[in-house]
């Protein structure tokens, strides 16, 4: 069976202006290099940016708590979402339509991290909040996750000399909702005919993933990177379904139509399977999808 194994590499560099979208000076700040603080010894010492973050949210989703507000983001949503973690880099972007965006961008060297967080929510958007994090700030990482607490400049519009420092709570969870699913790191996947496509959602030009009992909507879009997409549109609920199944790869576009009962389709929780064929040029495959939302 052969892999199809995919590699982003620096999508979040295209879109470091992405919390101050709209405002000039303020993409400005956000896409400027990041300059980390220079910390001595005792600082580097009292950092405690790895183990267990000590705030948590869902695989594939972030908060950010700050006077008084808390703003989610899920990757379902997003444009141009990433969000990778190891140990020499974190990469993380909520990017969506309307404003709502956090943006976290931080390298290591090999005693701190050093970087920035920005993030907005879409009610506000004209306002952002903005942390340099250096070796002294409250990041914790460990694993797919990350935490930080510690202070934040509230930036209206483009009025950078008066901004207001608040304190503030951000965790961030880049682990795939589908856990030890059947595709790498429980991302969705569909083996066709022997193949096996993985569908990262890091690194997506956008996803969406909602699922409720009676309508599924899935579109994982990679297809100026890979030419991959993940499609599930269906309706009506068990026993009366209408919709389709596809999957758009390299070697063309697999589908297939259902209705009624949907043979071989499935939703539990927010978990949607399919095991059935999938046609590509009228000739049928056996197939098997799965995909888990956030």
């Amino acid at each position: 069976m052969r892999k199809h194994t995919i590699v982003v590499v620096g999508s979040l560099l295209v879109v470091l202006g992405a919390c101050g979208s709209g405002d000039d000076d303020a993409g400005d700040e956000a896409s400027a290099p990041i300059q980390g603080t220079v910390v001595d010894d005792q600082q580097r010492s009292d950092d405690d940016s790895s183990g267990s973050p000590s705030l948590t949210t869902d695989p594939g989703t972030a908060y950010a708590e700050v006077d008084g507000e808390r703003i989610e983001y899920r990757s379902s949503g997003s444009i141009a979402y990433s969000c990778e973690v190891d140990d020499e880099r974190i990469t993380v972007n909520f990017q969506t339509a309307d404003g709502q965006d956090l943006l976290l961008q931080a390298t290591s060297d090999g005693d701190a991290w050093l970087g920035r967080l920005t993030f907005a929510s879409a009610e506000e958007s004209t306002t952002r909040y903005s942390a340099t994090i250096d070796g002294s700030s409250g990041l914790v990482v460990g694993g797919d996750a990350l935490s930080y607490q510690g202070p934040v400049d509230r930036i209206q519009g483009t009025d950078l000399a008066g901004a207001e420092e608040l304190d503030a709570e951000v965790a961030v969870n880049c682990a795939s909702p589908g856990g030890d699913g059947a595709g790498a790191g429980g991302e969705p996947v569909a083996e066709v005919g022997g193949e096996t496509y993985t569908f990262p959602l890091s690194g997506a030009q956008s996803v969406t993933c909602d699922v409720a009992p009676d309508e599924v909507e899935v579109r994982v879009n990679r297809l100026a990177l890979d030419d991959l997409q993940l499609e599930i549109d269906m309706t009506g609920g068990p026993g009366d379904w209408l919709g389709s199944v596809a999957a758009y790869t390299p070697d063309g576009t697999y589908r297939v139509t259902l209705s009624g009962e949907a043979e071989g389709f499935a939703v539990d929780g927010d978990t949607v399977t399919y095991d059935g064929p999938l046609e590509l040029d009228g000739v049928e495959s056996d197939a098997s999808v799965s995909v888990t939302c956030p």
